[in-house]
């Protein structure tokens, strides 16, 4: 993942208010967008090794979770046929009586907003719990079945018709490290060739599955 940040001289010489370096704040932005596209690469990156046509294409791509579970696997996803996890918690059941019988035994639930949204609404008839008066709703963050009890993790990135069964102890990301190099998120000084400075953001991971 990379980017670059450019701030003319004039935008450097000029005072605003709460900024003390353009530059700087510039690099923070161009940062945050690239964590973004990797905490959505982390779910549905396609994993990719073809050699790049152009400088700016990357090389290779990391596969996410749904490349490695659903695309690369069919036989470890269930196919809810359209049915609503609101009103049917046994396709949960289900999914997670077929991970035992495989072998697995996931610890960690992970569902965009909309199964969220879904998953609490079964679970509000059993939820006892002290509230502050005047604050009404139901959080759920663990769901416990015959096999354990899961995490139920909220991701913004999910789909709606997905909900993933994960072992957190077999997932992983990270930057690359290796012959002492270290591809954590940085920048690097670009020469100048015109009235602004120039600064190069880039980073590069890998996700373990």
């Amino acid at each position: 993942l990379f980017d670059t940040a450019a701030v003319t001289g004039t935008h450097m010489a000029t005072e605003s208010v709460g900024i003390a370096n353009q530059l700087d704040y510039q690099v923070e932005k161009v940062m945050a967008q690239l964590i973004l596209r990797l905490e959505t690469a982390a779910v549905y990156g396609v994993r990719s090794a073809s050699l790049p046509g152009v400088n700016t294409q990357p090389a290779k791509r990391m596969g996410g979770i749904d490349y490695f579970v659903r695309v690369g696997n069919t036989g470890q996803t269930r196919n809810a046929s359209g049915a609503n996890l609101a009103t049917s918690e046994d396709q949960i059941k289900n999914l997670l009586d077929d991970i035992y019988a495989v072998g697995g035994k996931p610890d960690m639930i992970m569902v965009g907003p909309f199964q969220k949204r879904a998953v609490s609404s079964w679970l509000a008839p059993f939820v006892r719990a002290e509230r502050t008066e005047g604050v009404a709703g139901v959080v759920v963050g663990q769901y416990e079945y015959s096999y354990g009890t899961l995490d139920v993790l909220l991701n913004r990135y999910v789909l709606a018709p997905h909900l993933w069964a994960l072992t957190m102890e077999y997932f992983g990301i990270g930057p690359l490290r290796g012959n002492g190099m270290d591809r954590s998120f940085h920048w690097e000084e670009m020469p100048k060739d015109g009235d602004y400075e120039r600064r190069f953001v880039v980073g590069e991971y890998v996700i373990e599955l």
